[in-house]
């Protein structure tokens, strides 16, 4: 199961990005496991993939809220502080597993580096991001191994219908990158956003500069499944990028995705349920 990366540790708890799951993840043999980090108001950071967690079914938005706010409001282990998800990490590390950091907010790189050499994980930790600014970053912070960028190509299917629409109705001119963000699809090209929401960066292709990077740091992209085709796959593979896959809607996705020998890692929504069903 070298391909394999576990989602979120989805399938090992109940609460994603949680203590629960690391703890139980662990104990399997998972070659990446992911999770996301988040900028709180007060420039702490949080293991959590939305921009907000529920709370009596209320949204609890993580950049509009100061870390003591949080933690009163939600226990450590379901939304751990990067800190203490390292920690764990650190002392229950079995050897085996890579974890993937996916960066969603922008200028908290440094302190992100700086827990990861706390707890001596450089060796251990892989750096994932939709951000061509924090990729940059991460770079010039000195990173020089395991960068991966997160993209859309532009020219695909999916960009039909609202998006579409959106982008011509506002008359943007694509830049080499840009991106939308926000409940509201609220297009964007600084670097200065909300903290907090989500980014998907659309482009025509991936920018020269972080082509660059993305080969020194001898790392690659994600993509999402629905858009890959055979011509992605080649163009990567001519560019000496690694190629990660996520979006599979199905467990079984997995095996057949794993025999493609120009795919080399697989974001699974449920590896236990893998691990399980494996030959």
């Amino acid at each position: 199961m070298k391909k394999l990366l576990s989602h979120r540790l989805k399938g090992y708890s109940k609460y994603e990005n949680s203590i629960f799951a690391l703890r139980n993840i662990l104990e399997d043999k998972v070659n990446y496991l992911e999770i996301d980090i988040r900028l709180s108001k007060d420039k702490k950071l949080f293991v959590c993939h939305d921009p907000f967690i529920i709370k009596n079914d209320k949204k609890v938005y993580i950049h509009e809220s100061n870390s003591d706010e949080l933690l009163v409001e939600f226990t450590k282990e379901i939304l751990p502080t990067l800190d203490y998800f390292l920690k764990i990490f650190k002392k229950n590390y079995n050897n085996y597993s890579k974890l993937c950091l996916d960066i969603k907010d922008y200028n908290c790189e440094e302190s992100i580096l700086s827990l990861v050499e706390k707890y001596d994980l450089n060796d251990e930790v892989v750096y994932i991001t939709w951000m061509p600014e924090t990729i940059l970053k991460l770079y010039q912070l000195g990173v020089d191994k395991d960068i991966y960028f997160s993209y859309f190509p532009l020219n695909t299917k999916m960009f039909s219908g609202i998006i579409s629409f959106l982008i011509s109705y506002l008359s943007v001119k694509a830049p080499p990158f840009y991106h939308i963000t926000g409940n509201k699809f609220r297009i964007k090209t600084s670097s200065k956003y909300l903290y907090g929401y989500q980014r998907v960066v659309m482009t025509t292709k991936i920018p020269s500069d972080v082509i660059n990077i993305l080969q020194i740091t001898k790392g690659g992209v994600c993509v999402e499944k629905k858009l890959i085709d055979d011509s992605l796959l080649k163009r990567l593979k001519d560019l000496n990028l690694q190629t990660w896959i996520f979006g599979l809607n199905v467990n079984d996705d997995y095996f057949e995705l794993e025999k493609n020998p120009n795919i080399d890692v697989i974001f699974s929504e449920n590896a236990k349920y893998v691990i399980e069903h494996s030959d």
